[in-house]
């Protein structure tokens, strides 16, 4: 809204004669307006003794409106003429408004001075004939005020005329008060749009509507309500703002003080209200016709609503009710709510909030602007801290300044715990212990998880976390690893600590909870534990060396959650463990047993990763409760316990434990268990030689090398849904008992080597969705595996020795399979395999790798898959096809026609057809270059894989959206590849490149990103410095553990601003230490910075595989347009972790020493211009015609080394993705 506001104090000033109109019309008009709020100048409020005049020119000028009566003696007083004079003066210097009232009198008469005011200017005249000028200008006056549109009382009811003159006055004030209120808030237009728009406000249809809005304490719900109501109250018959409802209802009378309180401010006056049943009936009976508008301000229980008449039938049309609250559990139970989520601010408008508080200005002043940045950080967005930090920091130095930003870090601001513990304060005990336990421990964590903890400490959690959530102390978002995790917002999170740490500020024993080493350390070392403590958390990323007292733990009588996550040594051992103890998670356990004494009756869980134990329990004895024991990678673990003691445990996870040879008989007759995971156990020999587990839905046997068979399977194990025995090398047969699990959907043998049958009955398994028979030696499918009416995965894969009687069975199989793999050349009938694609109507992925496939034997009927979405035609020869049509269906999405011999002749030219295309793989064959206009038209594709194509000199036209190309060992191409691809990425930044399509000009905000083969960075990368770190210093990382984390920072101060193209170049360089053919995923944390202080951030990542070579080279562009627009710094950190396989876990499981290691060796980075890429090609093409070019490019960065065959499938698995931190886009839902 362009416009300036003159400072004002009163909206209206009343210039009127006073003995025309003062006891009549004016008192009327004046009492109207008050009522409605607006607020006006009479002259009967000056105090005696004050010169009137100059009193009343000043009232004139801060008056956003004049009301001008002009009655029959008006011109008759100097006074009034004088006022009219400054009326209109202010109108032209001020911009203030002028409403003419022409009240008992003709407006011609005053535009002409006829009639009474022709007499009245006559004796004026008279009385100043030596002072014309002055006459004049009051007749000048009359004249204009005259002919500015106004009211004419003339045959008009005078509160007719009242109503519509005070409306009219709103209408024009609305406006003026808005801005003048709304100049002083930031952030707040765009959310009073959203709010109107759900209120619908301006559609006059008669509906009634209510809006919630919701959020945590000191967001701005109250002045996003106040100023939506002082912007259109004047469009209601009645309108009351009632504030913190919350309050006024717990007063001595509570709810009928309410109801008074509403009819007053209604003006509904003289009307005793003597409980709340009658104070309902009257709001009902007297608002039942008025449309009202209707702000409660602060609601937190159901019966505020309910005793104040909410209810869109017993309001008049068109009525508006907002609520706010934190309480979202109100709004849904009332049921006539629209819910609109308050929301925090972003940096800019935090900044200028501060600012506005600090400096009384919008921008911080030059010296303050990285402090600011550090101030706003602490904020996180959070109005009510913003102000609160600006107003202390008001009139302070930058000394006083840092001080202050060290102070809040220990001690929060009072003013803000303040309010936001009033949320806190109203929970129930157990909701409590649930806020402090996420804020001091499990904030980020996958709720899942946290709801199991929960659950084991018998609180309830699931509607614990909900009415959290409602009461926005809490909130649920989707992480980047695809789970729902519990967030807080920070300030919360230190209200929670701060909280705790306030129950003895002194004394770490009598505080419910630990987290701190150092506190942990003086409690446990000194013996000193309380009946107070509850949960203990320790974690470290370093050793630890302990001196605790052995005995603990018998001080701690009430601790019911011992979280270790360290490497701690016990030097002095330890002699029992709490009675209390519900959760016991410790990493590293350095002792070979848990302590004799205490009973362990109350545990739950019991999770010790990588610890040192052999056998849990020298003695026996039961553990009721205890519902998951969790032991991976505990390599000393020899002894199972007796499971009949354990009668309530489901889940018994004990991957990797590498010496447990056999296990305890009772496991067999277990019926609670659900998870039974063995994966990796290599000395493993045999399970039971019949199990009767009747719960049991998983199995997991995986890397178990040395058992040679499956025990019985129980008519009683219905449940099992998973029975996993991948790679069980010994492994013959299956029982025929399998029968039995009458629920099975998985089962994979892959791998097992010496897997030679099917037992007869598999058919009696209908549940059976997939079954995964690649690398085995079975000869032939069992007929009775036609009844498997419900398999929708199939593998084959490395089948070698399946015989042809088995082909009309699997042909019947292949009838509702969505996934094939497997019809490989070994197989002697895979001719005939293909013949039977016509009845795979629900194929969604088909691999005919190694099919011995040729220009013209690809099936026609495969275009007939309209469901198809992954076709894999790789490792076929097609070197003598003529370009044409290949039957592919229009569905596809993957497409590999990698390794097939393709030259320059035989591509195929219906891939421009295929528009849902996001995947294809083309490399590994012998083409020169892709045909024009083949793939330009995908606007879909996303990833183009051309590795390994030697001959390959040019690259294609790209398609708008790709995100990744893959250029590895594409020889001709590599000696002009970083700097041709630097051009093309730089195209992507509507920058106009000779040699680019434009078509490429599109979109401009992405990263260009390949790789190569070599270990060296090429020279042009001039700067090559980067830091070694050992931890990742944000709250925003999940600290995992890494083989290799660099940093490297890069300043862009002096090319922000800069009118051409320019991006940052990075080149890292990846080592395999262990030169083992393994997988790991490479990250990218990067972090723009403004003046020194984060301000932006994103992750990427990728997943890598080595095939036989030791080094790989990451090469990307990233154009300006990714980072903030004031950034001055981005820092780029590179952390490798290994890939994990399977379901992601919150506990990243570290690997028994088996796989490889992989470190970033090397970092280089430029900041780029496209003059810069377009001079280092000339260099390359003049050096590349004189010499081997190595003073540009390394060797072996240019030639790389190739890859073994085989390897072009797995590279096609490197994968990239682009996210927000959950600070700026945080998901949420409501269970």
């Amino acid at each position: 809204m362009n416009m300036t506001i003159a400072p004002w104090k009163y909206h209206v000033f009343l210039s009127f004669r006073g003995e025309d109109t003062r006891k009549g019309f004016t008192d009327h008009l004046n009492a109207t307006l008050k009522q409605r709020g607006i607020i006006t100048f009479l002259d009967d409020k000056l105090n005696k003794g004050e010169v009137i005049s100059d009193q009343l020119l000043l009232a004139i000028d801060e008056s956003l409106i004049s009301l001008v009566i002009l009655s029959e003696s008006y011109a008759s007083s100097r006074w009034c003429l004088d006022e009219l004079q400054r009326i209109l003066e202010s109108k032209k210097s001020l911009g203030r408004e002028v409403i003419p009232i022409f009240y008992k009198v003709d407006p011609s008469d005053v535009r002409y001075q006829r009639g009474t005011f022709g007499c009245a200017l006559q004796k004026h005249g008279d009385r100043f004939a030596e002072n014309k000028d002055k006459v004049q200008r009051w007749k000048d006056a009359l004249k204009e005020v005259a002919n500015i549109s106004g009211y004419d009382s003339r045959d008009r009811n005078e509160g007719k005329l009242i109503e519509e003159i005070v409306a009219d006055v709103w209408s024009k004030l609305q406006p003026k008060l808005s801005y003048c209120f709304s100049n002083e808030l930031v952030g707040i237009e765009s959310k009073i749009e959203q709010v109107n728009s759900l209120l619908k406000i301006g559609l006059d249809d008669g509906r009634r509507r209510f809006l919630g809005i919701w959020g945590m304490g000191g967001i701005g719900k109250t002045t996003l309500a106040r100023e939506i109501f002082e912007r259109i109250c004047g469009d209601f018959d009645m309108s009351c703002f009632l504030a913190n409802v919350k309050e006024k209802s717990e007063t001595k009378q509570g709810l009928v003080y309410l109801q008074r309180r509403l009819l007053s401010k209604l003006k509904i006056r003289d009307l005793e209200v003597d409980d709340t049943y009658e104070g309902r009936n009257l709001i009902r009976n007297l608002l039942c016709n008025k449309k009202l508008l209707l702000v409660l301000d602060n609601v937190s229980e159901i019966s505020q609503l309910e005793n104040l008449s909410i209810k869109q039938a017993w309001l008049g049309c068109g009525s508006r009710v907002i609520v706010t609250t934190r309480n979202l559990q109100v709004l849904i139970a009332h049921g006539e709510f629209e819910i609109y989520e308050a929301e925090l601010l972003n940096d800019n408008e935090s900044l200028q909030l501060l600012c506005k508080r600090a400096f009384k200005r919008n921008k911080p002043k030059e010296d303050y602007v990285k402090l600011c940045k550090s101030f706003i950080h602490y904020a996180a967005g959070l109005p009510l801290t913003l102000k609160v930090l600006g107003s202390y920091l008001c009139g302070k130095n930058e000394l006083e300044w840092k001080v202050a930003l060290e102070k809040i870090k220990k001690f929060p601001p009072a003013d803000v715990l303040k309010r936001l513990r009033v949320s806190y304060d109203a929970l129930g005990e157990v909701e409590k212990k649930i806020f402090l336990d996420i804020a001091c421990f499990f904030k980020g964590m996958v709720k899942d998880q946290v709801t199991q903890i929960f659950e084991i400490s018998e609180l309830y959690p699931q509607l614990a976390i909900r009415e959290l959530v409602e009461k926005c102390l809490i909130i649920e978002y989707y992480s980047d690893h695809g789970t729902w995790c519990l967030g807080m917002h920070d300030i919360l999170q230190e209200m929670g600590t701060t909280i705790v740490l306030e129950e003895s500020p002194h004394d770490p024993s009598r505080r419910s909870r630990l987290w701190s080493l150092k506190d942990i350390d003086r409690v446990m070392t000194k013996n000193k534990g309380s009946d107070v403590l509850e949960v203990i958390h320790l974690q470290s990323s370093t050793p630890y060396d302990s001196n605790w007292d052995p005995e603990v733990f018998t001080m701690i009588c009430n601790l019911r959650i011992l979280i270790i996550a360290c490497d701690l040594h016990l030097p002095h051992g330890l002699k029992c463990l709490p009675s209390s103890l519900k959760i016991l998670e410790w990493k590293s356990y350095p002792l070979n047993y848990l302590p004799s004494g205490g009973n362990l009756d109350q545990l739950g869980v019991l999770k010790m990763h990588h610890s040192k134990i052999e056998q849990l329990w020298k003695r026996t004895h039961i553990l009721e409760k205890l519902k998951l024991i969790d032991l991976s990678y505990s390599e000393e673990f020899r002894t199972t316990p007796d499971f009949s003691m354990l009668p309530n445990l489901e889940q018994l996870v004990l991957e990797g434990c590498i010496k447990l040879v056999e296990v305890h008989p009772s496991l067999a007759q277990h019926k609670k268990l659900l998870v039974l995971d063995f994966k990796d156990c290599k000395n493993l020999k045999a399970l039971p030689t019949r199990m009767e587990m009747d719960s049991l839905n998983k199995l997991i046997l995986s890397g178990c090398l040395k058992i040679k068979k499956l025990p019985e399977f129980g008519k009683n194990m219905s449940n099992l849904l998973v029975l996993d025995m991948k790679n069980c090398k010994k492994l013959v047969c299956l029982p025929s008992s399998i029968c039995n699990l009458k629920s099975l959907k998985i089962l994979n043998i892959l791998g097992c080597s010496k897997f030679s049958s099917l037992p007869e009955n598999l058919n009696e398994n209908n549940c059976l969705e997939e079954l995964d028979l690649s690398e085995t030696a079975i000869r032939e499918i069992p007929s009775s595996t036609i009844g498997l009416q419900n398999l929708k995965l199939l593998y084959l894969r490395g089948c070698k020795g399946l015989s042809s009687r088995s082909n009309s069975l699997v042909r019947s199989l292949l009838s509702s399979v969505q996934q094939v793999f497997g019809l490989h050349n070994e197989s002697p009938t895979s001719s005939m395999y293909l013949s039977f694609i016509s009845s795979m109507a629900s194929l969604k992925e088909l691999n005919l790798e190694y099919c011995n496939l040729k220009a013209g034997s690809i099936p026609n009927e495969i275009r007939c898959l309209t469901t198809l979405e992954y076709l894999s035609l790789a490792r076929n020869d097609f070197g003598n096809a003529s370009t044409g049509n290949w039957a592919l269906p229009p569905s596809l999405k993957c497409l590999k026609i990698s390794n097939c011999n393709l030259n320059d002749g035989s591509i195929p030219n219906d891939l421009n057809s295929l528009s849902a295309l996001e995947t294809l793989s083309i490399g590994g064959n012998n083409f020169t270059h892709v045909p024009a206009g083949c793939i330009s038209n995908l606007l879909h594709l996303r990833n183009l894989h051309l590795s390994h194509c030697p001959w390959l000199k040019f690259l294609p036209d790209l398609p708008p959206n790709l995100q990744r190309i893959d250029t590895v060992a594409c020889h001709s191409l590599q000696t002009l590849s970083y700097p041709e691809l630097l051009l093309k990425c730089m195209a992507f930044s509507n920058v106009s490149v000779e040699s680019i399509p434009p078509h490429m000009h599109t979109n401009n905000n992405r990263a260009g990103i390949w790789w190569t083969l070599g270990g060296e960075i090429p020279s042009w990368f001039h700067n090559q410095d980067f830091k070694v770190l050992d931890k990742i210093e944000s709250r925003d990382v999940v600290q995992v553990d890494s083989d290799s984390i660099v940093s490297v920072e890069v300043d862009v101060a002096d090319f922000r601003g800069s009118s051409g193209s320019w991006g940052i170049s990075l080149c890292v360089v990846v080592q395999d230490v262990n030169l083992d053919d393994d997988v790991f995923d490479l990250y990218l944390w990067m972090t723009h910075k403004a003046s020194e202080e984060e301000f932006v951030k994103k992750d990427l990542r990728w997943r890598v595989v080595f095939r036989g070579d030791s080094h790989q080279i990451l090469t990307m562009y990233l154009p300006s347009s990714n980072f903030a627009v004031d950034c001055i710094k981005v820092e780029f950190i590179f952390y490798t972790t290994k890939t994990m396989c399977g379901e992601a876990e919150l506990d990243m499981k570290a690997d028994s020493g088996d796989h490889g290691k992989f470190i970033i060796s090397k970092c280089g980075w430029r900041v780029t211009r496209k003059e810069d890429v377009e001079e280092w090609l000339r260099t390359i093409q003049k050096c590349s015609s004189t010499s081997d070019n190595n003073e540009i490019l390394s060797e072996e960065s240019v030639h790389g080394k190739r890859y073994r065959e085989g390897e072009e499938d797995l590279q096609e698995e490197v994968t990239v993705s682009e996210t927000h931190s959950a600070r700026q886009s945080k998901l949420k839902r409501f269970s």
